[in-house]
């Protein structure tokens, strides 16, 4: 099943989507813009937090460019590599209770968020 043409089920509360990135620049926009469309089908108010940790390619001014293209995208980037640092900026960043973390190379069926995933967004 293709992961865009999933069932959507229903979700009832904001949440954010966190994302830790070191050197993505060859799937950030595509997987990013993705990740949107899919979301988007949920009609429901979220954010995507995208945290670079020491990337040293073209994924800084591409974050970047991607949180001034789309207003749920938020973006960071620090300087030194660890996944733990850009997890605790990213959780400490997000606006709303609810909070998922994938990966960029979406290798998670992107209709967890809304099936098994989604007692964390519905109560």
């Amino acid at each position: 099943m293709n992961q865009e043409n999933s069932q959507h089920y229903h979700i009832s509360k904001p949440f954010s989507v966190f994302i830790p990135v070191y050197n993505e620049e060859d799937i950030l926009v595509a997987n990013t813009e993705r990740l949107i469309s899919h979301l988007d089908g949920y009609r429901v108010v979220y954010e995507i937090i995208i945290g670079s940790n020491g990337s040293n390619d073209s994924t800084p001014e591409l974050g970047r460019m991607l949180s001034d293209r789309h207003t749920q995208v938020r973006f960071f980037h620090l300087k030194e590599k660890g996944v733990g640092d850009a997890f605790k900026q990213g959780m400490g960043m997000a606006r709303y209770d609810a909070v998922v973390s994938l990966d960029m190379d979406l290798s998670i069926h992107l209709s967890f968020v809304g099936g098994p995933g989604r007692e964390c967004f519905s109560q």
